[in-house]
């Protein structure tokens, strides 16, 4: 099960999938979400408590927020896959394939908040502003442009209180799944 925390302003958005319950729930996967307006356009960005990996979805539109968990559910697939694909034979592969979907078939939404997390995203959001403002990109409206920019964030140096040394999101996160057991 993915359990998201959504800001005030994006809970309004995808009001369908809310619930009301703010109790967190230890056996899932941890996600917290807020949206930004990057170019006129509606970003939501997810970032995961333990590893920090974000993912970005651009250029929202009312019926890509009522799809999001599906959306969400393939682009984590995808990610996942391709992050670990080179790291494992095709069995290890399909195991992992098969943890992300289960994983992700479960997902509650509700109102949360998290301030080291949201530093975080802040930060990320900060260097999407930057990347299409002031370099000139265009917004990564694909799943395949969201990816190569959220590759770029997670390659980024962290830091979380509770550890005494910097980590990459990227590394944890794909460490995460090529050790996952369920």
């Amino acid at each position: 099960m993915i359990q998201f925390h959504l800001t005030k302003k994006l809970a309004k958005d995808m009001k369908e999938h809310v619930q009301l319950s703010t109790e967190v729930n230890h056996q899932a996967m941890q996600w917290y979400a807020n949206i930004v307006t990057v170019a006129r356009r509606k970003c939501i960005i997810a970032m995961e408590l333990q590893s920090r990996y974000v993912m970005i979805f651009c250029g929202m539109t009312k019926e890509e927020f009522e799809q999001f968990p599906k959306t969400f559910q393939e682009r984590l697939w995808r990610e996942v896959l391709a992050l670990c694909e080179e790291e494992v034979n095709e069995n290890v592969l399909t195991r992992i394939s098969d943890q992300v979907l289960c994983l992700a078939n479960e997902q509650n939404y509700q109102e949360g908040h998290d301030r080291s997390v949201s530093t975080h995203i802040n930060q990320v959001a900060q260097s999407l502003e930057i990347y299409v403002q002031y370099q000139g990109y265009d917004l990564p409206v694909s799943s395949a442009a969201a990816f190569e920019f959220g590759v770029r964030e997670n390659q980024m140096i962290r830091k979380r209180k509770e550890d005494k040394d910097y980590f990459r999101p990227i590394e944890v996160f794909r460490e995460f799944w090529l050790h996952l057991e369920v």
